[in-house]
């Protein structure tokens, strides 16, 4: 029996078409690829130049917080001793709001010496501090014993 052969005629067209379709589907996964690589090149380059912007700004502007602003004194002291005089200004300003008196300028004095010596005790100034103090303290002392003998 004869087997009947193709025809040579369509071998080669079939051969050619086969063989483009094979050669463009490689070309564009190729073509993906090198897209995809280019895409996550771009984008490493991004982040690696934001990376850097922010380092940068981090190394010249450093963030300050207040911790950074106050240091604690090494000895509890002198806070000890601000903390036993603020009672006494916080009860004479409610004491001055309730009778409705005006400020003075005593007071006004005594309450900024106050605040200077816990500023200088923040600060870790503890001598001066603790000596301010404790001329507060004793001025506060004989306006109460001066307001005792005028209430008897």
């Amino acid at each position: 029996m004869d087997i009947p052969l193709a025809d040579s005629s369509s071998r080669p067209a079939a051969y050619g078409s086969f063989r483009s379709e094979a050669t463009r589907e490689r070309a564009e996964r190729l073509g993906r690829r090198a897209s995809r690589k280019r895409a996550i090149g771009v984008s490493t380059g991004a982040l690696a130049l934001a990376a850097a912007a922010f380092w940068a700004t981090m190394l010249t502007l450093p963030p300050t917080t207040e911790a950074a602003l106050f240091s604690f004194p090494e000895h509890a002291s002198c806070i000890k001793a601000g903390q036993s005089l603020a009672p006494w200004f916080e009860g004479e300003l409610h004491r001055m709001k309730q009778v409705g008196a005006a400020r003075h300028s005593d007071f006004d004095l005594t309450l900024t010496s106050f605040r200077e010596a816990q500023s200088r005790c923040a600060s870790g100034q503890m001598d001066e501090a603790l000596t301010a103090l404790q001329t507060l303290a004793n001025q506060i002392a004989k306006l109460e014993e001066h307001r005792s003998w005028r209430a008897d």
